[in-house]
């Protein structure tokens, strides 16, 4: 399959641009999008249960846990998941940190198969990378995102570690939507984003990442 991904170039201003037209088009068409983000490299599509099927095989991991969805605004949530619960805490925590490396789970009912998690949560970021920005501002609805590496193998920095997770891969010969790869440079992070869950309460933090448990004590004096 590795032959089969077009490479875009994402280095400058004209190529961001070129990249986002050509990403758009292919989760428009069902395909996915590697790209870069504010922390690792990621693996992305339009969300719908069978693509977040194919991205789940692809990472050799349980299609029940979810992927989070990168948001191009707070709007855009409101249109699409209008029965998400979005507390005043998150409210204030995502004016806080948003765009950034904090991922927020919130309640919400009627959420596709792999987006779903424990309690119905469904988990959230908008990300300040101009190349993610650019493919939202485009597509103009929120793009699934995971790490693009192999369950339990260390996340990718660059391109070329990201299309590792499709090298040597017979399993995948047989999908033919299309794979749009990004090139963006290396990325600046090194982990994962924090996740921070308001599906309990008291918040919770899911994964420790970028933002500190410290940072997030600050705005919530009750958190887990």
């Amino acid at each position: 399959m590795l032959e089969r991904i077009e490479v875009v170039l994402a280095l400058d201003a004209a190529g961001i641009v070129s990249a986002a037209r050509r990403a758009s088009e292919a989760l428009a068409a069902g395909g996915l999008v590697v790209h870069r983000t504010e922390t690792v490299y990621g693996i992305g599509g339009d969300g719908s249960a069978e693509n977040n099927g194919l991205i789940s095989r692809i990472k050799r991991r349980d299609p029940d846990q979810p992927l989070l969805l990168l948001l191009p605004d707070l709007d855009t949530l409101r249109r699409d998941f209008p029965l998400a619960e979005w507390p005043e805490e998150a409210d204030r925590i995502a004016q806080w940190c948003w765009p950034g490396p904090l991922t927020l789970v919130v309640k919400c009912e009627g959420t596709p198969q792999g987006l779903k998690g424990p309690g119905g949560g469904l988990a959230l970021r908008i990300s300040p990378d101009p190349t993610v920005s650019a493919i939202l501002e485009r597509w103009k609805r929120p793009m699934t995102s995971t790490s693009a590496n192999l369950q339990g193998q260390e996340p990718a920095r660059t391109l070329e570690q990201a299309l590792e997770v499709f090298a040597g891969r017979e399993d995948l010969e047989n999908v033919e939507v299309p794979v749009v790869a990004l090139e963006a440079g290396p990325s600046k992070g090194r982990t994962p984003s924090t996740v921070l869950s308001f599906v309990e309460k008291p918040p919770r933090i899911l994964r420790e990442g970028p933002v500190g448990r410290e940072q997030l004590a600050a705005w919530l004096p009750n958190l887990k």
